[in-house]
C-alpha cells in the first residue's frame, strides 16, 4: 500500500470518527421539542401507553438530571443563567423514540411541581414523564434498602448545587446513612477510599467554605415563599424518590479535652 492511499484512508477515518462524535454528542434546544396541545393529543390516541420504552438518561445544559422511572418523573435543578428556560437537551434511551414537550419552562412553572410533560413515543407505544423544575439544590442517597438496619447504612450520595456561585455543580462520595427519625431527620457521613483500600473521613465543603465530614439533614415542616428561601434548604431524594424539602447542616462536632485546651491557649 502505497503512502498517499495510506493517507486516503486515514483521513476518511478521522471524517468518520468526527462525525460519529458529533451524533452521539448533539444537543438538542428545550424550545423546539415544544408541541401544541392538538399535536399532542395526536401522539396519544393513534398509541398506546406503555412502560416497555424509558429514559435512561437526560442532560439539561450538560448536567444530569434525576430520572425516576418508577413513578415517571424527571427533576430538573434549575440554574440561573441565560440558558435556564431554554436548556440544551442530551438524552438516551432504552427505545428508539421520539421525544417531545407539552410547554416551556418560566418562573410560574418552576413552582408548578406538575404543570410540564414530556413524552417519549415510537409508532405504537407512549410513554409521558413529569418534569418538575424546582429552584432548590438536590441530594440524593443511594442505599440497598434493609428495613431492620436503620444506622450505619452504606450510601452513595449525589448533590446538585444550583447555587449561583457555586464553583462545583455535582459533589460525589460514598458515605454513611443513619435514619434518625423516619421522614423527619437524617443524618449521614462522608467517607472515601484511601491507599489499600481503608476509609477514611471525606471531608466537603456543602454550600460553604467550610468543609465537614458529617451532616444532618431535617425536614422543613413550612411552606418557604421563593423569595426568602434560605440557602441549605434542598429538596431531598432517597433511591430516585422525591422524600421533600429539608434544610441540610453540618453536625456539630464535640470537641475533646486535648481539643478544647489547644483552643483556649491560642
Amino acid at each position: 500500500m502505497n503512502k498517499k492511499r495510506l493517507f486516503g484512508i486515514i483521513l476518511i477515518l478521522t471524517y468518520l470518527a468526527i462525525i460519529i462524535i458529533l451524533v452521539l454528542n448533539t444537543s438538542i434546544k428545550y424550545n423546539t421539542l415544544i408541541l401544541s396541545e392538538s399535536e399532542w393529543n395526536k401522539i396519544i390516541s393513534n398509541r398506546n401507553m406503555s412502560t416497555s420504552i424509558s429514559i435512561e438518561s437526560i442532560e439539561f445544559n450538560d448536567y444530569n438530571l434525576l430520572v425516576d422511572n418508577k413513578n415517571s418523573i424527571i427533576y430538573y435543578s434549575v440554574v440561573n443563567s441565560n440558558h435556564k428556560y431554554n436548556p440544551s437537551i442530551k438524552y438516551k434511551t432504552n427505545k428508539k423514540v421520539n421525544i417531545k414537550i407539552n410547554g416551556s419552562i418560566t418562573d410560574e412553572k418552576i413552582e408548578q411541581s406538575d404543570s410540564l410533560k414530556i413524552i417519549i413515543y415510537n409508532n405504537k407505544e407512549y410513554r409521558i414523564y413529569s418534569l418538575v423544575a424546582t429552584n432548590y439544590p438536590i441530594i440524593n442517597i443511594i442505599y440497598k434498602e434493609n428495613k431492620n438496619d436503620t444506622k450505619k447504612i452504606p450510601i452513595e450520595l449525589e448533590i446538585f448545587d444550583n447555587h449561583t456561585h457555586s464553583t462545583r455543580r455535582v459533589i460525589k462520595s460514598d458515605g454513611i446513612f443513619n435514619i434518625i427519625e423516619e421522614n423527619k431527620t437524617y443524618g449521614f457521613s462522608l467517607i472515601k477510599k484511601s491507599l489499600g483500600n481503608n476509609k477514611r473521613e471525606n471531608h466537603i465543603s456543602i454550600f460553604s467554605e467550610e468543609k465537614q465530614d458529617e451532616y444532618i439533614l431535617k425536614q422543613v415542616e413550612y411552606t418557604i415563599d421563593s423569595s426568602e428561601r434560605h440557602e441549605n434548604n434542598i429538596k431531598l431524594f432517597i433511591n430516585n424518590k422525591y422524600i421533600g424539602l429539608y434544610s441540610l447542616r453540618p453536625k456539630e462536632r464535640r470537641i475533646n479535652n486535648f481539643e478544647r485546651n489547644k483552643e483556649n491557649n491560642r
